[in-house]
């Protein structure tokens, strides 16, 4: 730190360092300042070192969980290189001592959120990057990413995940993870993998061939309950 207070010149010898393995659980960073005297001369530099487990706290969460017991609203911080800052639950920043990658965390949901931007377009994290996935049960999620950064050399982001359920006739808006209701005919089965208003369709209603809801005329094969709702396969003339 004193070394890179030193050295800016863009700030006037005011820098963060990037965070660093503080004893064997936990992460600090250092705030610098460069000293000069009144000609300019540099003096010296002076530090404070700061510990970073307070951030758990701050993020919240949500101690609602899931059947595998992982929350269903999940909060962590990550630098530029993708090392865990911070994390809700709290716990998964080191492992034997050493800081963690997030694709690496022993956490589920956080790896899976984690290899999302880092497979995403330009395999990194990006200020307001919302994504959708499924997890290892075929759960969907919705996760977004924040730029937290300043003009001193701190880059982070701040990492929601929540695990999406969606009620009967609403699906999951990727742009926003929120649940949207569906325009008749179109509806969805809601739940967890409600992914598109555009699968199905409401009683009363077949899918044709280009994927568009088309109304009953006639009960019959077509329009039986039991296959209104999906996209038909019209029978041969053999199977007639």
């Amino acid at each position: 730190w004193y070394i890179a207070a030193k050295a800016d010149t863009k700030n006037n010898g005011a820098i963060w360092t990037p965070p660093y393995a503080w004893g064997t659980s936990r992460t600090g960073i250092t705030a610098a300042q460069a000293l000069y005297s009144s000609s300019g001369s540099f003096l010296g530099a002076v530090g404070i070192l700061i510990k970073l487990s307070g951030l758990t706290s701050i993020l919240g969460g949500d101690s609602s969980t899931t059947d595998d017991g992982e929350s269903v609203f999940t909060v962590f911080i990550v630098n530029t290189g993708g090392y865990l800052i911070a994390t809700n639950p709290s716990g998964f920043e080191f492992r034997n001592g050493s800081r963690v990658p997030a694709v690496n965390c022993s956490y589920t949901t956080i790896a899976d959120a984690a290899r999302v931007f880092d497979s995403s377009v330009g395999g990194s994290y990006t200020n307001e990057n919302v994504q959708t996935y499924f997890d290892r049960k075929g759960r969907l999620h919705w996760v977004r990413s924040d730029a937290y950064e300043d003009d001193h050399g701190l880059e982070w982001y701040i990492v929601v995940d929540q695990l999406v359920n969606c009620p009967s006739n609403y699906a999951v808006d990727n742009r926003t993870g929120s649940c949207i209701e569906c325009e008749r005919p179109y509806t969805a089965e809601g739940g967890h993998t409600s992914t598109s208003c555009l699968s199905l369709c409401v009683e009363g209603y077949y899918m044709d061939a280009d994927g568009k809801c088309q109304e009953c005329k006639e009960k019959g094969m077509l329009c039986d309950k039991a296959v209104s709702y999906t996209h038909l396969t019209l029978p041969t003339n053999r199977e007639l």
